[in-house]
């Protein structure tokens, strides 16, 4: 409801339609709590799908994402095209993932690694992608280059200052952790 009220309320129709005001998030946010419960509660072993099903669940997800880009055709289709293309996006990368480890094992540990530390290189990526995209304005594979180096040292910042935190913290050393939908 959010969205539809900035989408047609707002002026600033990009910010909303993309998703920037945290509000217009919490549909996604609430879905995503609401899948996470029920396989905690019936729970689900993920480490046990066999590929079989992880193909049909990636297919399915496939399906929702496409629906999401094409609700975005329309001014109304984009209060809920984030939602689809959201919700989509997470079941076909979790397949791709899931499929890739059962093929590899060093897959696995570079996956996990970033499933650990993916909140701080989401932090550390935005503002130097957009820089990236402009200084490489009509230069594609220049840009795509820049973002993979982008990406690759905002991994080896968060890495640093996690490091750098722990020292001076009694936080538990998170990449000990378990993680448990790509193990």
């Amino acid at each position: 409801m959010s969205r539809i009220w900035g989408i047609v309320a707002v002026e600033h129709l990009s910010s909303w339609d993309l998703g920037i005001i945290c509000i217009t998030r919490l549909g996604e946010f609430t879905i995503g709590m609401a899948i996470a419960r029920w396989l905690y509660d019936r729970k689900l072993d993920l480490s046990s799908v066999s590929p079989a099903s992880i193909r049909v669940i990636t297919g399915w997800a496939l399906i929702v994402y496409l629906i999401g880009l094409a609700a975005q055709t329309t001014l109304m289709g984009t209060t809920v095209a984030p939602l689809f293309v959201s919700l989509g996006m997470t079941g076909v990368f979790w397949g791709i993932c899931k499929l890739a480890i059962l093929e590899s094992k060093s897959t696995s540990h570079v996956l996990t690694w970033i499933g650990i530390h993916s909140y701080g290189i989401y932090l550390l990526h935005f503002l130097p992608f957009k820089w990236m995209v402009a200084i490489n304005r009509g230069a594609p594979v220049a840009q795509i280059l820049s973002m993979l180096g982008v990406v690759a040292i905002a991994g080896l910042l968060t890495w640093f200052m996690e490091r750098t935190l722990r020292q001076f913290t009694s936080l538990p050393r998170w990449s000990g952790l378990r993680p448990t939908p790509f193990t």
